[in-house]
């Protein structure tokens, strides 16, 4: 319970870097197409941010829709093309104490899923998708589920 409440904050607003996943993967710029898809299909993960060595420095984010999209294009030169050739370079990125309202109009007016959560001093903390949001609100409604059936248990005793 004491971990729903820390990830909602409970007493505020619901912040981005309570909720966001914590292990990014990232590569450089110079990474073939085939390294990032096998990549995807190693971690089971939808997106790939491109940054400087050692995440200093976002660059650019890599999708698997960019690869599917791509794919005719460059299916003869997979290993050959680099993630810097397609990648979206003006990438949305989130403050990790961003209140998620706020995050969830920005990626709606990007028309992203996901996005590079950074901390105050810009460095790579995590990245949000619209699945980690999902699950956040549905581990709250749960919560609220079990708050609800106790409240009502708790009347109908009394009421004897």
């Amino acid at each position: 319970m004491e971990e729903i409440y820390s990830k909602l904050n409970v007493g505020g607003s619901m912040q981005v870097g309570n909720i966001c996943t914590r292990m990014v993967i990232s590569a450089a710029p110079q990474t073939s197409l085939g390294e990032i898809s096998n990549l995807m299909k190693e971690k089971e993960i939808g997106a790939v941010v491109i940054t400087e060595a050692n995440q200093a420095k976002i660059l650019g984010i890599l999708t698997d829709r960019d690869l599917a999209v791509n794919l005719a294009k460059f299916k003869e030169k997979l290993h050959e093309t680099t993630a810097e050739q397609i990648m979206h370079k003006e990438v949305l990125t989130l403050q990790k104490a961003q209140d998620l309202k706020e995050a969830l109009i920005a990626m709606r007016k990007r028309c992203v899923r996901r996005a590079p959560v950074v901390d105050q001093d810009n460095k790579l903390v995590g990245i949000i998708t619209l699945d980690d949001i999902v699950s956040a609100c549905a581990e709250t409604l749960c919560e609220i589920e079990h708050l609800i059936k106790h409240q009502t248990s708790f009347i109908k005793c009394c009421e004897c």
